[in-house]
């Protein structure tokens, strides 16, 4: 068996790789200043087969770190050199997948945040009535495959909105197209990975097109018209 570590942020990690249950089989978990141990994977109880449970708790976890970091922009002492260049009036919540659900969970009822955008995330627990602007990005439907639970949360989501709201759907994209995941991996491998993952449009096509979604709608612009510069995407205000 081969250990590999390192550590960011304060935390370690630790990839056990050689004979865990299966020849070439690997198991990644991440240790915690206070000894407890993260593991990649959610044991769900029997009982919160679903995990709604479960991710509701993580939503509150995430909640409260957002809102950690909102308290820390506000005071000049804890940010350094970049105090008196930031705009906190002009702060918006953004996130992919959980972190979409997160930045509408740290939004609700959140007057500092003044904008929010879920990219392709699941919501979980009680939905808000969000009265700060909102724009939806989503996958191509065939391609991901959303589960229920995302378009139904999502939709009472739009159905509940106080303020101005779009979503747009990005066809020939999957989930995995708008992150970096194949910049984690060297070349050639980092070529190969790409040709597979963000489907048919490919991750470079999906994340120019949401990158200029996103810069139009922070920037009050003409949304409409950025949607329009990419070929095939569907959607605009809501509800």
């Amino acid at each position: 068996m081969r250990a590999e570590a390192g550590s960011y942020f304060g935390m370690s990690w630790v990839r056990l790789r050689g004979d865990v249950s299966a020849p070439g089989d690997a198991v990644a978990v991440t240790g915690l200043a206070d000894g407890n141990v993260a593991t990649a994977t959610d044991d769900f109880p029997e009982n919160d087969a679903d995990g709604e449970r479960c991710m509701t708790d993580h939503l509150r976890v995430r909640r409260g770190d957002l809102r950690f970091v909102l308290d820390q922009l506000h005071r000049t002492d804890a940010i350094g050199a970049l105090s008196g260049h930031l705009d906190t009036d002009r702060i918006a919540a953004i996130g992919h997948s959980f972190g979409g659900a997160s930045a509408v969970a740290a939004a609700a009822d959140e007057p500092r945040i003044k904008a929010v955008a879920n990219i392709d995330g699941t919501l979980y627990g009680d939905l808000p009535a969000l009265k700060q602007p909102f724009l939806l990005l989503e996958s191509d439907h065939s391609e991901t495959g959303h589960s229920a639970q995302y378009l139904d949360r999502n939709r009472d989501l739009i159905q509940r909105l106080q303020a101005t709201g779009f979503r747009y759907e990005i066809t020939e994209a999957n989930h995995i197209g708008f992150t970096d995941v194949p910049l984690f991996l060297a070349a050639p491998a980092r070529i190969a990975v790409a040709q597979f993952i963000g489907g048919e449009r490919g991750p470079v096509d999906t994340q120019r097109a949401a990158n200029d979604i996103l810069v139009a709608f922070l920037r009050d612009g003409d949304i409409q018209e950025a949607a329009a510069g990419h070929p095939n995407i569907h959607g605009g205000p809501v509800p």
